[in-house]
Parts: C-alpha cells; sequence; structure tokens
C-alpha cells in the first residue's frame, strides 16, 4: 500500500467520483404509488410530463389518463402478493418504462399500463376493446406480452399439434417463445415486458414459495436480460442481474440481507485496492492527461462490476478476493459527436505507450453504434499489467452526445431490424426445440429452455479462420470445432473425421477433437468423410455450445431412434406349427419355402414323431402379416403336411388351419 490515509484522501479528490455501490439493492422496496387513485393518476402524469417535456400534449395526457382509469376499474378490488392494490403495479411498471428505460413512445407507455388486463380479466376486457379505444398497435402490443394460457392458445398460435394436456413448463416455455417471436417483429413489445418483469423482480418477495421466485430470477437472467443487453441498457442489465442473484442464493430477505452485507464488504474492500492502485502508479494522471492531448471531451471515469460478478469471482476463490479479477475498473468515455476510429487507435497507442497490454477484447462487431440513445456502448476492452503484479481492466465506450437525448429511441430501432443482433441460424434452431418440448413429454424443460435461451444471443466474439473456405469470421466464445462445423457445412458435419487447428499466436498447429474450444486468432482447417461416420451413442456424449448444432444432433439421433424403432416395431415374430406324415423330403420343403420368402428362422425346426404322425415346429420374424400369409399357403401345398396352427410365443394360438 503504499500511502497513508491522508495523501490517500487527498487524492481521491482528483479521481473522479463514484459511490461504492451507486445500484443500493433496497429488499424493504416502497411503491412509489400509494394505492389511492387520484393522487397515483396525478403522481403519473408529473413522471410522464417530466420525461417526455414539450412533446407531452393533450392528446398523450389524456390517453395516458384513460389508460390508467380503465385498468383502475379493472383491479380496483384486487391485491398482489406484497399486499399493494393491484393496479398500482401497472402505474409502476410505466414509472420503470420512463424512468429506467427512458423509453417515451405513447403507444407503448399505453400497452404498459394495460399489458396484463387480457390476460388477467379476458371476461372484462379484450384485444377489440383495447383496439377500439386506442389503436391497434396498442391492441397488438398488449397482445404480444399476453401469457399463453391453455392447449387452444399453443395450437392457435404456433400452428402446433398438442395430443396432451398442456403442463405448467410447456404454457411458459409457449409464453418465452410468443415474446420472442412478436417482439422480433415490434421490439416495443420487449419494452413493455421488461418494463413489467423489472417491477416484478423489485417485489418479488410477495410470492411465498422460495422455489418458485428462484425460478423467476433465473428465467429473467437467462431469457430477459439478453434482451435488455441488446438494447444496450448495461446498467439495467445490471441491476436485474444483482437483484435476481439473492432471489438465486437466498431463501428469505433476512438471509438475503445476510448475503447482501457479506458482499458490500468484500465490494468496499476491491474499491480501496483500486483507489490504491490508481494512487501508487498515477495511472488516473498519467491517462487524464494523454487523453486530453487526443480530444478534450473524453472523460476518464471509474466504475465496477455487479455483485453477481463479484459473486461469482468470490465463489470460484472459496470466498477470497481473486487478485486477477478487476472488480473495478476504468472507463474511458468518447462522445459520438467527437467519435472517429483514429480517437480509438490513438487510445490503444496511449495504453500501450505507458502499460503493458496484457490482453485487447473488442466488445461490439460495429464500432459506430446504430441505435445509441440513452445508454452506454462498450467497443473495447483492455487488460493492463501494471508493475507485473496488478491488473487493471480499462473499457472505451461510446455515450451520447448532448444533442442526441431527447431522440426518441423508436425512431432508431426502426432504421436497423433487431434480428442483426442475433444469429438467425440460432434463433431458427432455439424455436424448433421449443417446439420439440412443447410437443414432448421430457423432464427439466425448463432448465433446458434456461440453458437454451441465454445462448441464442450475441455475446463476446473470437476472430478465426476458416482454412477450407479462405475466410476470416467471427464466432461466440465457447463455440467448438463442431459447432463452427455445423454452422459452415450443415448436416455435412456428421461426416467430419477431424480438424487441423493452427494459432499463428501460440505457433501450435495439431489436430484437435470436436468438442476443442475454439480460441483467438485459430484457423481451422476441416477434414470430412464420404459418409457419416459419427453414431447417435457418440453424439449423444458431445457438448456443442451452439444451439444450431444442439437441435442438428438432436433430430438426427431422433431420426435413428425412430428408424431403430420402426425396425423393431416391424418384427412379426410367431410360431407355426404343423402336423404331417413322416415322409422324408418333407424338411427340406419347408426350409426352401421359408427361403424363397427370406424368412429368418430363429428356432431349428423341432420335430417328433407321434402316434405315426410327424410334429414340427418354426420359430421366425415374418416381417408382416400379409409376409406369414402367403408363406402359410405354400406350406399347406406341401404334401403329407395334415395340419398348421399359429400362434404368438407367448400368446395362445390365433389362427388353425387344417387340411382336407
Amino acid at each position: 500500500m503504499s500511502k497513508n490515509l491522508e495523501e490517500n484522501e487527498q487524492q481521491e479528490i482528483r479521481i473522479p467520483k463514484s459511490p461504492v455501490y451507486r445500484g443500493i439493492i433496497d429488499f424493504d422496496y416502497k411503491p412509489i404509488y400509494t394505492g389511492n387513485i387520484e393522487k397515483d393518476i396525478e403522481i403519473l402524469l408529473e413522471t410522464t410530463r417530466n420525461a417526455v417535456k414539450e412533446n407531452f400534449t393533450d392528446h398523450y395526457k389524456n390517453s395516458v389518463e384513460k389508460a390508467a382509469r380503465i385498468v383502475y376499474e379493472l383491479f380496483k378490488d384486487d391485491r398482489r402478493g406484497d399486499g399493494t392494490m393491484f393496479y398500482t403495479h401497472f402505474f409502476e411498471a410505466a414509472h420503470i418504462l420512463l424512468k429506467k428505460f427512458k423509453f417515451y413512445d405513447l403507444n407503448t407507455l399505453v400497452a404498459t399500463i394495460l399489458h396484463d388486463s387480457i390476460e388477467d380479466k379476458p371476461e372484462h376486457i379484450g384485444y377489440d376493446f383495447i383496439k377500439k379505444e386506442f389503436n391497434k398497435e396498442v391492441a397488438d402490443i398488449v397482445d404480444g406480452v399476453t401469457k399463453i394460457t391453455s392447449n387452444v392458445d399453443i395450437e392457435r398460435t404456433f400452428n402446433l399439434s398438442i395430443d396432451k394436456p398442456a403442463t405448467f413448463d410447456d404454457i411458459e416455455i409457449a409464453t418465452i417463445k410468443k415474446l420472442l417471436q412478436y417482439g422480433l417483429k415490434n421490439p416495443k413489445i420487449f419494452f413493455v415486458k421488461l418494463a413489467d418483469r423489472y417491477h416484478n423482480i423489485l417485489t418479488l418477495y410477495g410470492i411465498k414459495r422460495a422455489e418458485r421466485r428462484r425460478e423467476i430470477a433465473l428465467q429473467t437472467i437467462n431469457v430477459y436480460l439478453p434482451i435488455v443487453k441488446i438494447l444496450e441498457y448495461e446498467d439495467v442489465a445490471r441491476e436485474l442481474r444483482d437483484y435476481c442473484l439473492f432471489h438465486i442464493i437466498a431463501d428469505n430477505p433476512e438471509s438475503a440481507k445476510s448475503q447482501y452485507q457479506k458482499l458490500i464488504q468484500f465490494h468496499t474492500q476491491a474499491h480501496e485496492d483500486f483507489v490504491n492502485l490508481l494512487i501508487d502508479y498515477k495511472i488516473e494522471e498519467v491517462l487524464s492527461d494523454a487523453l486530453r492531448k487526443i480530444s478534450e471531451q473524453i472523460l476518464l471515469l471509474p466504475a465496477h462490476k455487479g455483485l453477481f460478478d463479484l459473486y461469482q469471482a468470490l465463489l470460484r476463490e472459496n470466498w477470497q478476493l481473486p487478485n486477477n479479477y478487476s472488480h473495478f475498473y476504468l472507463l474511458i468515455d468518447i462522445p459520438l459527436s467527437v467519435f472517429d476510429k483514429d480517437k480509438l487507435i490513438a487510445i490503444a497507442g496511449t495504453l500501450s505507450k505507458y502499460f503493458n497490454v496484457l490482453e485487447s477484447e473488442t466488445l461490439n462487431d460495429s464500432s459506430i453504434p446504430s441505435r445509441l440513445i440513452m445508454q452506454e456502448f462498450p467497443i473495447q476492452k483492455y487488460t493492463l499489467g501494471v508493475n507485473n503484479r496488478k491488473i487493471l481492466e480499462v473499457v472505451v465506450r461510446i455515450v451520447p452526445s448532448d444533442t442526441l437525448e431527447k431522440l426518441n429511441i423508436q425512431e432508431v430501432l426502426n432504421k436497423r431490424d433487431l434480428k442483426y443482433f442475433y444469429n438467425e441460424q440460432e434463433y431458427n434452431a432455439l424455436m424448433e426445440i421449443m417446439d420439440f418440448l412443447i410437443q414432448g413429454t421430457s423432464e427439466n424443460k425448463m432448465e433446458k429452455i434456461l440453458y437454451y435461451t441465454k445462448r441464442m444471443f450475441r455475446t463476446e466474439n473470437i476472430f478465426i479462420k476458416i482454412v477450407n473456405k479462405d475466410i476470416y469470421n467471427y464466432v461466440p466464445k465457447g463455440w467448438t470445432i463442431l459447432d463452427l462445423a455445423f454452422r459452415e457445412y450443415g448436416e455435412d458435419a456428421f461426416k467430419l473425421i477431424t480438424a487441423k487447428v493452427r494459432n499463428p499466436v501460440t505457433e501450435k498447429e495439431e489436430n484437435q477433437k470436436f468438442d476443442y474450444v475454439l480460441q483467438q486468432n485459430d484457423e481451422v482447417e476441416f477434414y470430412f468423410s464420404k459418409e457419416i461416420l459419427l453414431t447417435p451413442e457418440e453424439l449423444e456424449n458431445l457438448k456443442p455450445y451452439s444451439l444450431n448444432a444442439i437441435n442438428e444432433i438432436r433430430k438426427f439421433i431422433e431420426k435413428a431412434r425412430a428408424k431403430e424403432k420402426e425396425t423393431r416395431t416391424g418384427q412379426f415374430f410367431k410360431v407355426i406349427k404343423y402336423v404331417g406324415k413322416d415322409e422324408q423330403g418333407v424338411l427340406r420343403q419347408i426350409i426352401d419355402e421359408s427361403d424363397k420368402f427370406h424368412i429368418n428362422l430363429r428356432e431349428n425346426i423341432a420335430q417328433e414323431n407321434i402316434r405315426d404322425k410327424f410334429h414340427g415346429r418354426i420359430s421366425a420374424d415374418f416381417k408382416s402379416p400379409k409376409k406369414m400369409n402367403l408363406f402359410l399357403i405354400e406350406l399347406a401345398k406341401i404334401k403329407n403336411v395334415l395340419e398348421i396352427s399359429v400362434e404368438d410365443k407367448t400368446e395362445s394360438a390365433i389362427a388353425n388351419t387344417k387340411k382336407k
């Protein structure tokens, strides 16, 4: 440590301030809205007026108030699990839409106020009513966030045939599928659902069952957080993740508070270590001066990761703060109005000049955000080594210019299809997997969907080369050779023999197994056979990362097992008994007939003489009744065969024929 407390305090004045934890978790969350309808409408309108400002017209005001009074009439006699008036949930969600997501579109705000109305009160309000009272888009958005509730809903929405009662998990999975399908057509649906979910998480202790709270928290992290990140709300994503953490690791509010205090102690320790690092090596002073030379508008700020990240890091180290975990880090903020690639290059050069850059990582494919309004847009991360012992992370991000802050985010969203932000191959695979699970009877359906859904959207990418095609491309971090093979070669991936991997950085070159996890700058050359070599058993043991690979393997195994079952169920095992005169050549003729019909004799022909008559039996796989009947006809033609009977191996005779 190297500086005394007074020096630390003096130096901290120069460092841009960041509260020790700027997203304090309020376990005793108090709602903004009171349960007094007139007062609550006044609060909602005032919040809306302050957010929308000059766009708060009479039409805007009247639409919001009209929606508010409709939900009040619908839910004035209902209460939530936490004891609050039910209608206030709709107001709170609208408040979150305005304050957290800074999304001011009127149709979206009205739909947020009405979002659960059709779902919870279908006997009093429906799609046509909302369309008439407001407009088609509001009705479509409310419909988009309305949950699936039955087999009929599933069949109508997805054109699926369900021949079994839908389980709770089937309903949940179908609802998630509907949200993804509808939301990608109209992103306003995402905003309504996210505002609703945010408030649900804040009030989750209203649900008494700890296991159900845990399920909702995990669903939020794995299904909804990727959407929040796509919409570039990094701060909201971190807050939601932190709130969910305590529902996952604690069964009740008291144990959650205890875990929270424990994490805050480590958080505070990490903050002190971070400040001392900046002071000891004059990092803030050096970087501030260098960045000012690039542009006076570039800012250097401290930041920190969420408590969820801290918890995971501590868990890996048996509750010791890892030396290589940079909980606090530095942000280099470049206003969009002054950003250009030259400044990014200059920043990289500055970091290399003064520090040992251990790693440089691109956080977004595009260096210029197309949808940036109010949220940070991280584009590059550097891991610095200080004096060969200390680790410091620096994230470069683009931030809004003052002139951009009043833009409506929907206007920007419409300029670029949201589907750009996920891989279509992965999305289609997820939809197929969902249909498979909804229609099937497998166990742990929701666990599987949570496992798969979080992989759908783009995450961190690594840069690789496909030698066979002589192209460079990005793949998600965590992908294996098999994942890449399925993306590039489709079903031919089943013919894969091996892949040679060369990395120009490490200078290693060797054949790798299918489950080899690709690394930055890997150059991959595939080798295929002419026929499919992988068996269903081998495929079951592989653990690919991509949904496309998982789904293709699932379908392959499914077809193989169906074919095996078809072959198995196509077998027609029967026992033929016959009686005749014991005359030389009869056995030979029976064998000849079985050869003609390609009948597989499973047991030797037994024979015995009883009262001057010949008795025998054939145990065979006839494949079909038709084939057996034709064989019986020919068998009956054999001279000296007097009687024929047919029976299952385990059942009594089902047919009996006597020659006359």
